[in-house]
């Protein structure tokens, strides 16, 4: 397959040195090429136009139908790139990012937010089908360069959706994907899966939240001594998870340990807070607000109490954009 698709490339070159007063440019030599490629490979996917092939592979029967020219600005993906080598340019799934070496325990494997109307992480080959498809959709896809990343190579910004390459401008590619939701309002969903989690795995009422999309549920109570106020300074340890329990950062060695996220230049030691501190996120802050000295307990709050609309992307850990998180935490008593 790969030969097949290499004396091409070569018989389109030659072509286009045969015709260069005729206008033939890199684009068509490119499209030409891929052109052959398909009816020789995947003769089964559609021309949909110069350049893109693509099939949709409908959900079961009765999916929701999202038209995303009508309010939806946001849509959650999973999927893999390859050039027509089969090298892959970025990969959505663990198995496969183990295969390739890519694999860390601080990838969260999950979809992919993407902001719908104005995304430069979207090609225009995903736009083209994206309006066509319903959630639960899956679709394959090869195009050429124009449909996909242009002149320029791709960049995969997330640690862990890396592939084994990196693509060369100008090169046709397959890629694949599944639309797993679309939403004009994803700080809503963030707030109903924390109810949810609140519900499930914390025994809290709807009605038990500390503050809109925040639950705090003590799990060793101190009957005495005071709430921590905005001006104390308390030692504290933490682990912070997402809802389906991956742990993303710790200061407990033996949980760093446990997750396979332990790092030796880290010093695994209890963590200085003031609870008037900006440099932690919102709803940890509200939670230590909500506990003594000496108690543990179990926080979770939604993207508006955690990293909002951006996410974040430091210290080599990915929390993506209207992430809910949870946190558990220890506050140690007074040292003597």
């Amino acid at each position: 397959m790969n030969r097949i698709f290499g004396i091409l490339v070569m018989a389109a070159a030659l072509f286009a040195s045969c015709a260069e007063n005729k206008g033939i440019d890199d684009t068509a030599m490119e499209e030409a090429a891929l052109a052959g490629w398909m009816k020789n490979n995947r003769p089964d996917i559609p021309k949909v136009d110069d350049g893109l092939y693509y099939k949709i592979y409908p959900a079961k029967d009765g999916a929701e139908k999202v038209s995303l020219t009508d309010g939806v600005s946001w849509v959650y993906l999973t999927g893999l790139g390859t050039d027509l080598e089969g090298n892959y340019i970025f990969n959505m799934y663990g198995d496969i990012a183990r295969r390739l070496g890519t694999y860390t325990e601080l990838t969260h494997f999950v979809p992919e937010i993407y902001f719908y109307i104005d995304s430069q992480d979207l090609t225009p080959g995903v736009y083209k089908v994206l309006p066509q498809m319903s959630v639960g959709d899956s679709v394959e896809m090869y195009c050429s360069s124009r449909w996909g990343y242009g002149s320029g190579t791709s960049e995969v910004y997330v640690t862990g959706f890396e592939g084994n390459i990196t693509l060369s401008g100008g090169t046709p590619i397959y890629r694949t994907f599944r639309l797993n939701n679309a939403s004009d309002d994803p700080a809503e969903i963030s707030k109903r899966e924390v109810i949810d989690y609140a519900t499930d795995k914390l025994d809290k009422l709807v009605s038990d939240s500390l503050k809109d999309g925040v639950y705090l549920r003590i799990t060793r109570p101190i009957t005495t001594g005071e709430t921590i106020g905005e001006e104390d300074e308390v030692k504290v340890f933490y682990t912070g998870r997402y809802l389906d329990g991956k742990v993303f950062d710790t200061n407990v060695e033996e949980v760093a340990v446990a997750n396979k996220i332990y790092d030796s230049s880290n010093s695994y030691t209890a963590m200085s807070v003031k609870g008037d501190a900006t440099t932690f996120v919102k709803g940890f802050m509200l939670a230590i607000n909500n506990m003594k000295r000496g108690e543990k307990g179990t926080v979770v709050f939604s993207s508006e109490w955690g990293y909002g609309t951006t996410g974040d992307n430091s210290n080599g850990v990915y929390i993506r954009p209207f992430d809910p998180l949870v946190f558990d935490i220890e506050i140690l008593e007074d040292e003597d």
